[in-house]
């Protein structure tokens, strides 16, 4: 660390970022406090980075302040382990705000020091760790910096106060079964015993384990720092048998709320999903907006389970989607929040998963993705989603950029929806603060939460994976069809369905035009966050022709929205009809049979034919083990790696079949020009093919000219008189030294003259090239002249004013290389 040896050091255990910022101007003031009240020499401070927020210590510099390691580590390796262990256990003190490296402190018995304050209560009074770290009675708790400085020089006069805390806190919690009683085996006989209850270890049978006294093993690092491949994490049967018992803390890490309606059997699953999680730190919210005949058997189902985390809420019945979402998520506690549909489970270690992105990366909102079963008429086809299993920070100013211009069938999947995402509580009261109000204003809740999540939020981190499974179909794919759903979710809503899309430049309802108006709306609720964001018309339209073309393979088709969508488009600006109109998918919709289940016989007979058959289980529990039980293979990449956009789109095929018209519209192109466009089309074409042959022209001219320039390089090459010149340079300047230095040993008088004489018939050798370079170079330059002339003769006056300019940059070059030929031949050889 480049710290002098006889001088005692403290260390600095920086938080995450999800916690705190940056903590530079909090070090300087502790670095100022430990000088202050120092009896002598101050102890040096050093600063350990959190391995994911190294950012604030770059190029940082204070008195006694030493930054080690500059951007942190992870200590995942041997060397790492092995360099932080050292690093702690030569420390005086440590000190830190809210850390879990405090274990490691107290691992090596060393005092450690924190501030409890109002200052700090945002980083401090809502985890629920850090009241754990209070409660074990083993931090030195101080209330200002100013104490800190008095407790360290305490503690440098050896004062310690806490050294029977931390040796009980050791024992009661970092090893309770023995000091020698190594982790892995009590990890081991626990999961024994969840598999089989009935099995008692023998403790004769269990052999005890000491520390090894070098450096630990090398071991795998389990954090995900984005690499490919499966990120799976054994469920441990200590965390699931605590999870149970355990009493709901006042401010859980997770708040899960499930609003339902009228679904009391899909209830049941998603609860069990979040009762079984391998990662227990959360809070349960069941919001039960049911009819009067449906909500007695919710509560029924909740009441099924036996787990102090759930809550269960009972609403009036009569609230929108929007409004029981909102009540929902209104009272969590947690620091993150979710929303688990009543129609999807979970898959038992993504909290897990989630947990772990989050501390090694520190995002504010974390999203992901879903597998699909339930969707086929039998109700019990298992779709895996491809996944790369890679994490990516997007910048919110990037996805809103992609969802408003990029390929419609991705757009959707790219927003970090409540119900596939966790927020940070600090976004969500931000979101309230705000014009909106509230976190999930109509239309559709998931993307308005979206929308203003990523509107108050710098980024968010995307997790390339399937973490839970949609159970059958909701209110999307019936709105869709405009089904029985769909018409009391918009009479919920006190809406009509031409409300729903009122700021879309049609009345055309699809699911595509919804998700625009509602992001219109945002924007209107917060112009300051959302101003820039601006309607792509030609993704709005290819966005809905793509909804109209789903429905229609399901066997609905909705002609009365198509037509008024394709009626405002034959009305849209030439630009915008030109891009819609290039893409195959509107000529695929427009040529489309009317007959729905003519479509939908042909899209399942395409499905089948395809590729293999689809899995099928009887229920959502055996498709998620088996799908455990074989972990799916990574694929190289997915449209997170390459955000295709509208330009990547199929082209539509420049040349129309005969007689094929479907609707009354044409195919391609799309002619509605006057006899005025007609002509300004003819005349750009004879422009062009004016444009073609004099680019023609020039291409021959510019390929005789270097014709001829060959010819005249060949002729500078005939008599190589430079290197002729340069090597009776170099043979004169020899015999001149080796006279020289003869006359200097023998003491000969012939040496000075015969010298003078040598270099007179140096300088008559340069005169002499010299002027032949200038005869060459003057032919050269009246080729060059007479080829010139001979081009102008043949050239239009503007291909000749285009030669002559090539003509003299030619010129310029080759008096360029000849100078520099020149000052080569005057160059003395000893060089």
């Amino acid at each position: 660390m480049g710290l002098p040896e006889d001088r005692p050091y403290v260390i600095y255990l920086c938080s995450s970022r999800t916690l705190i910022a940056s903590e530079v101007e909090i070090v300087e003031r502790i670095a100022q406090s430990i000088a202050l009240h120092a009896d002598g020499e101050p102890p040096t401070l050093v600063v350990r980075p959190h391995p994911v927020n190294p950012d604030p210590w770059a190029g940082f510099s204070h008195p006694g302040v030493v930054v080690y390691p500059e951007r942190g580590d992870h200590a995942d390796t041997t060397e790492s382990w092995q360099d932080y262990y050292n690093q702690l256990s030569h420390a005086s003190s440590f000190f830190g705000l809210n850390t879990t490296a405090f274990l490691e402190a107290v691992v090596v018995d060393r005092p450690c020091l924190t501030i409890v304050s109002d200052e700090f209560h945002a980083q401090q009074g809502f985890t629920g760790h850090f009241r754990h770290l209070i409660a074990a009675d083993f931090l030195e708790v101080c209330a200002d910096d100013d104490e800190v400085g008095e407790r360290v020089a305490r503690i440098l006069r050896g004062v310690d106060e806490k050294a029977d805390g931390r040796k009980a806190f050791v024992q009661s919690f970092i090893r309770p079964c023995g000091i020698d009683r190594a982790a892995t085996l009590e990890v081991v006989e626990a999961i024994e015993q969840a598999v089989d209850p009935s099995a008692v270890v023998a403790e004769a049978s269990a052999p005890r384990l000491t520390a090894p006294s070098g450096p630990a093993p090398e071991r795998k690092s389990t954090r995900i720092d984005g690499s490919r491949g499966p990120v799976r994490h054994a469920p441990s049967a200590i965390a699931i048998a605590g999870a149970a018992s355990s009493m709901p803390m006042s401010r859980p890490f997770f708040s899960i709320a499930i609003p339902t309606k009228n679904r009391p059997e899909r209830v049941r699953d998603a609860v069990r999903s979040l009762v079984e999680q391998t990662f227990g730190d959360l809070e349960i919210i069941v919001c039960d907006n049911s009819d009067e005949a449906e909500s007695a058997q919710t509560a029924a189902v909740v009441g099924e389970f036996d787990d102090p985390r759930i809550r269960y809420i009972r609403t009036s019945g009569r609230l929108s989607m929007p409004d029981n979402w909102e009540a929902a998520i209104a009272d969590a506690r947690g620091e993150f929040v979710g929303v688990l549909t009543d129609r999807s489970v979970f898959k038992r270690d993504t909290l897990e998963v989630v947990n772990a992105d989050i501390e090694n990366t520190g995002p504010k909102v974390v999203s992901w993705f879903n597998d699909l079963y339930g969707r086929d008429p039998s109700g019990t086809r298992f779709k895996r989603r491809p996944a790369t299993f890679s994490r990516h920070e997007l910048s919110s100013s990037e996805v809103f950029d992609y969802f408003v211009h990029g390929f419609p069938k991705y757009t959707p999947k790219i927003i970090p929806k409540l119900m596939t995402s966790v927020c940070h509580r600090s976004v969500l009261d931000a979101i309230r603060a705000s014009g909106a109000g509230r976190v999930c204003p109509p239309v559709a809740p998931d993307f308005t939460s979206g929308f203003l999540m990523l509107a108050h939020c710098d980024w968010v981190l995307m997790i390339d994976e399937s973490l839970y499974v949609s159970v059958g179909t909701g209110n999307g794919a019936d709105f869709r069809r405009k089904g029985e759903l769909a018409e009391r979710f918009v009479q919920d809503l006190g809406m009509t369905w031409d409300q729903l899309v009122d700021l879309m430049p049609s009345d055309a309802c699809f699911a595509h035009a919804l998700i625009l108006n509602d992001l219109m709306r945002v924007r209107e609720l917060v112009p300051g966050r959302l101003g820039d964001v601006e309607l792509d018309r030609a993704q709005y339209y290819l966005g809905c022709l793509n909804d109209y073309m789903k429905t229609a393979r399901h066997g609905v088709t909705r002609d009365e929205d198509l037509d008024a969508l394709l009626t405002r488009l034959d009305q849209d600006a030439p630009d915008v009809q030109r891009a819609v109109k290039s893409k195959r998918i509107y000529g695929q919709v427009v040529k489309m049979p009317s007959n729905g289940a003519q479509l939908k016989a042909e899209a399942s007979a395409a499905a089948e034919a395809a590729g293999p058959p689809p899995l099928a289980f009887p229920t959502v529990w055996e498709a998620m083990a088996w799908d455990e039980a074989n972990p799916r293979t990574p694929i190289t990449t997915g449209f997170l790696d390459e955000l295709p956009t509208i330009d990547d789109m199929k082209k539509a095929r420049m040349i129309q079949p005969k007689g094929m018209a479907a609707k009354g519209r044409a195919l391609w192109p799309v002619r509605t020009e006057d006899s005025a466009d007609s002509a300004r089309r003819k005349a750009r074409k004879s422009s062009a093919r004016a444009e073609e042959s004099a680019d023609m022209a020039r291409r021959k001219a510019r390929s005789r000219a270097r014709r001829h320039e060959l010819k005249l390089r060949k002729l500078e090459k005939k008599k190589p008189l430079k290197r002729r010149t340069r090597l009776f340079v170099r043979d004169m300047r020899n015999q001149v030294r080796l006279r020289t230095r003869l006359s200097a040993l023998f003491g000969s008088g012939t040496a000075p003259r015969e010298n003078e004489v040598a270099e007179a018939r140096i300088a008559a050798h340069k005169a002499e090239a010299a002027e032949r370079a200038a005869r060459k170079a003057a032919e050269i330059e009246t080729r060059r002249q007479a080829f010139a002339q001979r081009e102008a003769v043949r050239s239009t006056p503007a291909q000749a004013a285009q030669r002559q300019a090539e003509a003299a940059v030619a010129v310029a070059v080759d008096v360029e290389i000849e100078a520099e030929a020149k000052a080569d031949t005057e160059t003395p050889v000893s060089r």
